[in-house]
């Protein structure tokens, strides 16, 4: 349990330095990195990950709650404003206002009850 406290710890601290955020992609911590200039539209903010892929997030989560799990026993202890379900384990989460999206989205993966929990983001238009 220590060992977890100090990681969550020290993605926290980087987060702050770095400007940026992070989220776990199938099980593994992205960084995120703020990209300059960063402006908010739409209460979306832009990050870039290190591999160059650019992208938005909003007030939102994408959660998958593991079998048998009760997820909106389990978001009662998180700083939710509100939720909708598209499927019965998958749900739409929207932080409150001022709240990290990264932060809470980390903290409902590490919780062990889900099968992942990430910002909503917004991926650039390709055109074809």
């Amino acid at each position: 349990m220590r060992v977890k406290a100090v990681i969550i710890l020290l993605s926290f601290i980087t987060s702050l330095l770095m400007g940026g955020g992070s989220y776990y992609k199938d099980g593994v911590l992205v960084e995120l990195d703020n990209l300059s200039n960063n402006r908010s539209f739409n209460k979306v903010n832009y990050f870039q990950t290190k591999e160059g892929i650019k992208m938005g997030t909003t007030d939102e989560i994408i959660l998958k709650c593991k079998i048998d799990i009760d997820c909106k026993k389990l978001l009662r202890s998180f700083n939710i404003k509100s939720s909708r379900n598209l499927t019965n384990t998958i749900l739409v989460l929207k932080v409150n206002d001022g709240a990290n999206v990264f932060d809470i989205s980390r903290k409902l993966f590490e919780t062990g009850l889900v099968e992942y929990a990430h910002p909503n983001f917004i991926k650039k238009r390709k055109m074809r």
